[in-house]
């Protein structure tokens, strides 16, 4: 069973993305498999760590092997390439190394890549954060997807114009705007810095903190509140498991779950 479920009014691209990216985020033995290989994808030197770029690898082999069409992936990859960094830093965050600089590096640590054991949990948070993206660019522009009328940041008179559409995606975040009035004060909130528009950055950051407000599934999962799994030694030691505290893993799942 996923973890994120899209609501009605998903768009079709997205659907399209979630459908090639959630079978990588499934706990148990099928899911594991498809990790392996997935991470494989990303982790091409056998270091245990993947960075942003390498888990780029995977998400375009991911998109492949679902449509199975050059044309299509690269689209859907480049449409929803915004949402990556978010996912990637959601999920490096899950636990923590000893903060030593890695050999060869010159400040780079554990921490600043992600290890299988969060693998599980990116493909989780590449749904959840893709979502999050659809639903921004439906009202940046005022259509579905990125067209030339998007530039990547939602003003006032653009959020007047599409508030009616953000209850359909699945997040209890976006729930309950009923009017111009209420959506001008959400777009203020949103609004972290006063820039006169709504920044993706900052349209995540809101979903995140009122999901979690909310205690809603989706904000324990934001929250990285889950469950520590210990794997082997160094980093993947101290990293989290997709299971909010109080779950429960399977022997089988303890060392894969991410």
């Amino acid at each position: 069973m996923a973890d994120f479920t899209l609501g009605p009014g998903a768009s079709e691209p997205l659907k399209a993305f979630v459908k090639a990216i959630e079978p990588y985020g499934i706990k148990g033995g099928e899911g594991s498999a498809l990790r392996k290989t997935g991470f494989s994808k990303a982790d091409t030197n056998g270091s245990g760590m993947a960075s942003l770029a390498e888990v780029e690898n995977f998400i375009s082999f991911a998109l492949q092997e679902s449509t199975n069409d050059e044309e299509e992936t690269e689209d859907l990859f480049k449409l929803f390439r915004k949402s990556y960094i978010v996912s990637f830093n959601l999920a490096k965050a899950l636990g923590k190394s000893s903060g030593k600089v890695l050999k060869g590096a010159k400040t780079a640590t554990a921490d600043d890549y992600i290890s299988f054991p969060e693998f599980r949990m990116f493909c989780v948070y590449c749904t959840m954060c893709a979502a999050m993206f659809d639903v921004f660019t439906m009202v940046d522009g005022g259509s579905v997807g990125v067209s030339e009328d998007d530039d990547s940041r939602i003003s006032l008179d653009e959020f007047l114009g599409g508030w009616q559409s953000l209850g359909g995606l699945g997040f209890q975040a976006l729930q309950g705007i009923n009017s111009d009035e209420a959506a001008t004060d959400l777009f203020h909130t949103v609004d972290t810095n006063d820039g006169g528009f709504i920044l993706f950055k900052e349209w995540a950051e809101y979903i995140k903190k009122q999901e979690i407000k909310a205690k809603t599934h989706i904000g324990t999962l934001l929250s990285g509140n889950l469950k520590v799994t210990k794997i082997g030694s160094s980093k993947l030691s101290a990293r989290s498991s997709s299971t909010p505290r109080g779950g429960k893993t399977s022997a089988s799942e303890r060392s894969t779950s991410t």
